[in-house]
């Protein structure tokens, strides 16, 4: 949203400084944030930023809220979410914005494509995270329509369930328990719904803000703390969903996805720095990968992560519409759409 003559605008004091954002009221139920002014409050229209988009970050009561404030449109197929399937040698992957999973073998090509855009079984609405159950089936977070779908492994429906808030990030653990993370919806907190997709809990750590959970091969639950900046890498406990142990770096940069090996090496898609990172599980920076660009080894917002049974890295470029292959040590090995 640019500002143009004669256009309402709000003015937000920032860390560098005020910066004006074009006020939008609210039509009736339609989401907003509250944002203080000298003048008292205003509601201005919620829209969240897409990916590589411009925005602001407004504290609020309950959490930080990233605002648009201008929209950026992204060109080609923008991909968003991963997970490696051990058993059946698979890559499966979305399309937030073409409304679609993708899957291939653990080599790349040929690749096949299921779902499209709708709310019937099977159908998606920006469909974010995906992972893989201990009963071998995918779970599907249908971001858009609030619920996650569960197929097998040959795109079969089987069910679905209702998911509050909306969830963008998805793991499962070794019991089945299905845990989701949510920026643009949620308020920081970790959600928890048993095997069959009932709700659990959600706990809300206070000051907290996590982001991009995973479950590890080994089990470990790590999460990115979005309240702090630079983010931090964190460890939750599984059986409080309260943190135990984080660490940062000053390159970690608006990161969108944690993930780590068979020795605890920890990998961050370093999303809007174009690169990703490598941690011993202590924290200690090892190595980088990665620069902007559509070459080799290259990102255009990396926002995913997931790791084969030899420690090969998988890496969502979103923008360039293509999962990329390294070695454990960030050399390239192949890519495909």
């Amino acid at each position: 949203m640019t500002i143009t003559t004669g256009d309402k605008y709000i003015t937000i004091p920032t860390e560098t400084g005020p910066v004006a954002i074009k006020y939008v009221a609210p039509a009736l139920g339609e989401k907003y944030i509250t944002i203080p002014t000298e003048t008292g409050p205003v509601a201005q229209k919620y829209a969240a930023p897409i990916l590589g988009g411009k925005y602001i970050t407004i504290p609020t009561e309950t959490g930080p809220v990233a605002l648009a404030v201008e929209t950026a449109t992204p060109t080609g197929m923008i991909l968003f979410g991963l997970v490696v399937d051990r058993i059946q040698n698979r890559v499966y992957y979305t399309s937030e914005y073409s409304c679609y999973v993708k899957w291939s073998g653990i080599a790349g090509h040929p690749s096949q494509r299921f779902g499209g855009p709708g709310t019937g079984n099977g159908q998606f609405t920006a469909p974010q995270g995906i992972a893989i159950g201990p009963d071998g089936y995918v779970y599907v977070a249908d971001t858009g329509n609030s619920r996650i779908q569960v197929f097998t492994t040959a795109w079969v429906y089987l069910n679905q369930f209702a998911a509050s808030p909306p969830p963008e990030n998805i793991a499962i653990d070794a019991a089945g328990h299905i845990f989701t993370t949510s920026y643009s919806w949620g308020n920081g907190s970790i959600t928890e719904y048993n095997s069959a997709g009932t709700f659990i809990r959600s706990v809300k750590t206070e000051s907290k803000f996590f982001y991009g959970i995973k479950i590890t091969a080994s089990g470990a639950m790590l999460c990115l703390d979005w309240s702090v900046s630079p983010q931090k890498v964190t460890t939750i406990n599984p059986a409080t969903l309260n943190p135990t142990t984080s660490f940062d770096h000053p390159w970690i940069d608006i990161a969108y996805s944690v993930n780590a090996d068979s020795a605890g090496n920890i990998y961050v898609a370093n999303t809007y720095s174009h690169n990703i990172l490598k941690f011993s599980a202590a924290g200690t920076y090892l190595t980088k990968w990665g620069t902007a660009g559509s070459g080799s080894g290259q990102f255009q917002y990396p926002t995913d992560i997931s790791l084969d049974a030899a420690d090969n890295v998988y890496v969502v470029d979103a923008w360039n519409g293509r999962i990329q292959k390294f070695t454990s040590a960030g050399v390239y090995l192949t890519s495909w759409t």
